[in-house]
């Protein structure tokens, strides 16, 4: 008998593979996370997990992949009006396009990312985005 995980328990799984290098491991408990996030309705966990199956697409030089996690994390951010969640996911779209090489992009994704959080209030995260910029 399998056990049932919840959300949170698989995004943790799936953060101490990608900390392993176990990249596929990681994938796949996102994707359930995401999964029974959907299932529920739950849009932020579902972009949560997305988002991190993004990260893990940059890690491994996918490139398409990765933007296609982001761009599905930032629809749902749209449609739920969640800037929080979409100012994160707009630091990881930064991310990917510094991992490419484009500075010019990078530089704009993240300088929406801190906008956001300025407004929002969120400083420890605007000092994060502001960080990976530099």
């Amino acid at each position: 008998m399998t056990k049932e995980y919840t959300v949170s328990e698989l995004q943790e799984q799936g953060r101490d593979a990608y900390r392993a290098g176990e990249y596929e491991e990681a994938l796949e408990a996102f994707d359930q996370a995401r999964s029974l996030s959907a299932g529920a309705g739950d849009r932020a966990a579902e972009v949560e997990a997305l988002g991190n199956m993004g990260v893990v697409h940059v890690g491994l030089e996918n490139w398409d992949e990765a933007r296609r996690f982001f761009d599905q994390a930032l629809d749902i951010c749209e449609e739920a009006d969640d800037q929080l969640n979409r100012a994160k996911v707009l630091g990881n779209l930064g991310m990917l396009y510094a991992r490419q090489g484009d500075e010019e992009s990078a530089a704009g994704a993240y300088e929406q990312a801190i906008a956001i959080f300025r407004e929002l209030g969120e400083a420890g995260f605007e000092q994060d985005v502001a960080g990976q910029m530099s």
